[in-house]
């Protein structure tokens, strides 16, 4: 099984809030999968307060319009695994992502943080 880091290898472009045109062109190069991964995985971070030093790995696949999330978190001394994988429609890829993130929280009971 592969698990990589938090959105490995996408290219993240940004502009100002207010600035449509830019919005517009931006949402013409947006590769709607890569968004919705994206999304779910740092969605899964973001509930575990996960920063450089969490060890955790959280993979998406899209296939069908259905989003699978594996993510995998270790305890502060590497000797416990926490393991969850979980599917929903693409529409709801975040609410998987905290979902999963919340259960990787239950499971360690936060043996994860130091």
């Amino acid at each position: 099984m592969k698990i990589i880091g938090i959105g490995n290898a996408i290219v993240d472009v940004i502009c100002k809030v207010d600035d449509n045109f830019i919005k517009i062109l931006l949402n013409k190069i947006n590769h709607k999968q890569t968004y919705f991964s994206v999304q779910s995985e740092r969605s899964v971070l973001k509930v575990l307060d996960g920063d450089c030093e969490t060890a955790i790995g959280v993979y998406s696949s899209i296939k069908n319009d259905i989003i699978e999330l594996k993510a995998e978190l270790f305890s502060i001394d590497g000797n416990e695994r926490y393991y969850v994988k979980s599917s929903k429609n693409i529409s709801q890829a975040n609410e998987l992502g905290l979902e999963v993130g919340e259960n990787l929280k239950r499971q360690s009971k936060g043996n994860y943080k130091k």
